[in-house]
């Protein structure tokens, strides 16, 4: 009898929903700062760094970031981060630091196509949050000037009107995301004059709601 109880335990155990927390925004909306502070509380939670996954895959494709704009190698990518995103999914809470539309040359996409983000949702058995992280233009504008990072790619450093449409951008994918990755919870965050501990609450809140 206890040896019939520890397999149950283990095959219920095995059976136990993952979370996949997917985060996405533009450049200055907030988002590595509160993902950041997120992970360090809760420790659990495995980051994946979506552009770095494409990259570092691109690489190993043999292709350079550039020849993403050929959207048959992109998918070629693609198909490869998501079997990397599944196969972590598969051992452990998942928070993904993504952008829901990229630019590669001169031509946008999303961030994750909706075949794919399908694909996740029907082949894992992962509980899904989907959050969006955004701020005002000119907040937006602010933070990149006062950031050491580089945005290479990304010529809207100084100009408001590019922001806009990179803001615009990124809602119509989030919505795009949406629609693809039928999540159990959506959010909205406007960081412009949100604290910080208090976007970290509100992704930490999602993250237990997700886990109950």
């Amino acid at each position: 009898v206890i040896k019939e109880r520890f397999i149950n335990l283990n095959w219920n155990i095995g059976k136990m929903y993952k979370s996949l927390l997917w985060i996405g925004g533009v450049h200055g909306s907030g988002k590595s700062t509160g993902i950041q502070a997120l992970s360090m509380q809760q420790p659990i939670l495995r980051c994946l760094y979506l552009g770095d996954l494409f990259y570092h895959t691109a690489i190993a494709e043999g292709f350079e970031w550039e020849d993403l704009e050929e959207e048959s190698k992109l998918l070629r990518v693609e198909r490869k981060v998501k079997s990397n995103i599944e196969t972590q999914l598969s051992e452990a809470d998942i928070l993904i630091d993504s952008h829901f539309c990229v630019y590669i040359g001169k031509k946008r996409f999303p961030g994750f196509h909706a075949s794919n983000l399908l694909s996740l949702s029907q082949q894992t058995n992962a509980r899904r949050a989907l959050v969006l992280l955004f701020a005002s233009p000119e907040e937006i504008l602010r933070r990149r000037m006062g950031s050491k990072k580089k945005y290479q790619n990304y010529p809207t450093i100084s100009n408001e009107s590019l922001v806009n449409q990179e803001l615009r951008d990124s809602e119509e994918y989030f919505a795009y995301f949406q629609k693809a990755l039928s999540p159990r919870f959506v959010l909205r965050i406007d960081t412009t004059y949100t604290p910080v501990d208090k976007v970290v609450n509100l992704l930490e809140r999602t993250y237990n709601e997700l886990r109950s």
